[in-house]
C-alpha cells in the first residue's frame, strides 16, 4: 500500500498533476479468514487517513472465474452471485459518497 501511494504522489510529480484517486477498493478478499480480516483492518487502520478505503469488499468468487472462461461480464453470467452483488454494492457506496460531495459542493457555494 505504501508503494501504491508512493506511485501515485510519483505520477501527480511527474506526469499528472491534477491526477485524483478517490479509494481503494479491496478485491478477491476471503473475509472468512482471520488473515482476510487482520488485512483488512490493517489497511483502515493505517492508510485510512490517507487515502479512502471503501467499505465494500469484492470477495473470491468462482463465478467471477467461471464468466471470464465464458466471455460474459460477471453480471451477464451470474448477476446474483457474491462478487456481483458485491460490485453493484460498491457502485451504490460510490454513488452515495458522490450525492454528498455534490451536496457539499453546493452548500459551500451559498
Amino acid at each position: 500500500m505504501t508503494q501504491l501511494i508512493q506511485t501515485i504522489n510519483k505520477v501527480r510529480k511527474r506526469i499528472n498533476p491534477s491526477l485524483k484517486v478517490d479509494g481503494v477498493l479491496i478485491t478477491l478478499a476471503d473475509m472468512q479468514t482471520k488473515v482476510g480480516k487482520t488485512t483488512f483492518q490493517t489497511l483502515q487502520n493505517s492508510y485510512g487517513s490517507k487515502i479512502k478505503i471503501y467499505d465494500t469488499i469484492i470477495p473470491q468468487g468462482v463465478k467471477a472465474v467461471e464468466g471470464t472462461m465464458a466471455g460474459k461480464s460477471l453480471f451477464a453470467y451470474d448477476k446474483n452471485s457474491k462478487p456481483a452483488i458485491a460490485y453493484d454494492n460498491f457502485c451504490k457506496e460510490v454513488l452515495k459518497i458522490e450525492k454528498q460531495r455534490t451536496r457539499n459542493e453546493i452548500a459551500n457555494t451559498r
